[in-house]
């Protein structure tokens, strides 16, 4: 670039790079590449965070079922016990009875 179109910049009070010093170049090159690697370094934790949020999910809904399946199995089983209570009950009934006609056959 000539010394005219960089005295042009000057006179209209802009500032280009050129215009710097070196040590303000090799500043702002050094602000760019630490930018650059924020960046890289920001969309790989995206990417992590978005991968681990469908590894939590995954594993969210499996458990889920797992509940689910779990849920209806215990309410199998209490309605298993409880016909096996009422026909304990029914036993425990036709038994006292059948003892006391045993019982009264024995007597006579």
């Amino acid at each position: 670039m000539d010394n005219s179109t960089h005295s042009f910049g000057k006179q209209q009070g802009k500032v280009t790079l050129y215009d710097l010093c070196d040590e303000d170049k090799e500043k702002i090159g050094h602000l760019i590449v630490l930018a650059a690697n924020q960046k890289e370094e920001k969309e790989k934790l995206q990417k992590m965070l978005q991968d681990y949020t469908q590894q939590y999910e995954r594993e969210l809904s499996k458990l889920k079922q797992l509940n689910q399946s779990k849920s209806h199995e215990a309410k199998e089983l209490d309605q298993r016990l409880k016909a096996s209570v009422d026909m304990l009950s029914r036993v425990e009934v036709c038994a006292s009875h059948h003892f006391v006609s045993i019982t009264c056959v024995s007597l006579r």
